[in-house]
């Protein structure tokens, strides 16, 4: 009678392996028999169908291979128990990042009574699961042992505003980072030791205090063995003020007959808290509504695609590193209309046409597909061929072989036109 078993006459069953006796006849020779009695032995211990690896002996759950895994240095030693079974031959080491849904990946194949493994393929903050499964000569894993998890932890990391180094507001965020954290405390200030501790989070809202000036916040962290991390600081510049007014410079306002294209001065702005100031600059016409430029540390850009002829107003908007900003006045100016000295055949109004050439045309290349193209402004088409000095007046250079300014323009690419 076996563990677990009931006797029908309700008597306990034996929990030890118990010997039953058969009656065996063995012949010796013609007519004599004699009879001896053999004992059986049958066994009664329970089979962990858990590990066939031991399937006596170990308890449902429990795991002969005693697999261990800690972190070492940047890597992570992971040790086992040989399994005494006949014909193992190698451990397969087997991992993955936990909580991925993918199957373990093999990492490593221990051969002999080689128990160890270092694994320097890990990255720092993150966690890893194990398992080591035991293989013949024949490469057939027979069994595989349970699954040890464990994290790199990393030293905190702290951020203010994602890193920024200067603030207009006291209401902050704390950026944390700090794998294999249980729990955190923090303090406006250099040390945390006073405040309490809370659970860990990689996110939190924190307040500066008050008044224009450098503001510290600390950190510190605990980790899952109770062990608790050196304090680490981020500082953050908190100012309130904004720079000085950009002054402008040219063109002057009210100005007319500005080249195209004209360049946009300004005097720098001055930040008393020592902040970097960058600026955007607005133009339109009637009034400054389109940014054209923004982030600009230089006091000058130069703004393409205006119409001639065409009054604009512009101005200059200064922002510090905390977003602090102050604006310029509005000036205007108007466009030159068209350069004195050139001849125009005549002003076309925006248009639709065909470009490109019929398939059919002789010494067509294979580029000149017809397709539509729309002009949204006029445009003024000259009576003659470009001349020397018409160049020279709007591009500022001559690099014509044949100088003359009557004469036309040459050694000019498609793109300087």
């Amino acid at each position: 009678m076996c563990e677990g078993e009931t006797v029908k006459t309700g008597e306990e069953s034996s929990r030890r392996a118990r010997a039953h006796v058969r009656i065996v006849a063995l012949p010796i020779a013609v007519g004599i028999v004699f009879f001896c009695v053999v004992p059986v032995i049958v066994s009664c211990a329970k089979e962990n169908r858990e590990n066939p690896l031991d399937p006596a002996g170990t308890r449902a759950g429990e795991d002969p291979f005693a697999l261990r895994a800690s972190v070492s240095g940047s890597c992570i030693e992971v040790t086992w128990n040989t399994v005494g079974v006949m014909g193992i031959e190698e451990y397969r080491v087997y991992r993955k990042e936990a909580g991925s849904s993918q199957s373990p990946s093999k990492i490593a194949t221990v051969r002999g009574s080689a128990t160890r493994y270092r694994d320097c393929g890990v990255q720092a903050g993150r966690r890893y699961e194990y398992q080591v499964r035991a293989a013949d000569g024949r490469g057939r894993e027979s069994s595989q042992s349970l699954v040890v998890s464990v994290e790199i932890s990393t030293n905190p990391m702290l951020l203010i505003n994602s890193g920024e180094r200067y603030t207009a507001v006291e209401i902050c965020t704390l950026s944390i980072l700090a794998a294999g954290a249980v729990s955190m405390r923090t303090e406006t200030g250099p040390d945390p030791s006073a405040a309490e501790w809370q659970a860990y989070a990689t996110t939190r809202l924190d307040t500066l205090s008050t008044g224009t000036g450098a503001k510290i916040v600390s950190l510190q962290v605990k980790y899952g063995d109770a062990t608790v991390s050196a304090v680490v600081r981020d500082t953050i510049f908190l100012d309130q003020s904004p720079p000085s007014p950009p002054v402008l410079v040219s063109p002057s306002d009210g100005t007319t007959g500005v080249s195209l294209p004209p360049n946009l001065v300004w005097q720098r702005s001055v930040d008393g808290e020592g902040s970097p100031v960058v600026y955007n600059v607005y133009l339109g016409e009637g009034s400054p509504a389109a940014l054209v430029a923004a982030g600009l540390s230089n006091t000058s850009h130069t703004t393409s695609g205006l119409r001639r002829a065409t009054a604009y107003s512009w101005k200059v908007l200064a922002v510090d590193g905390a977003g602090n900003a102050a604006t310029s006045e509005v000036w205007s100016f108007t466009t030159q209309d068209v350069p004195s000295g050139f001849v125009f055949l005549n002003a076309f109004p925006p248009a639709t046409f065909t470009m490109g050439s019929p398939s059919s045309e002789p010494g067509r290349d294979s580029d000149e597909t017809q397709h539509q193209v729309t002009l949204t402004r006029s445009f003024y088409v000259s009576q003659y061929e470009v001349t020397q000095s018409e160049w020279e007046s709007v591009m500022g250079w001559n690099e014509s072989d044949f100088r003359g300014s009557s004469r036309r323009v040459e050694n000019v690419t498609w793109f300087d036109a």
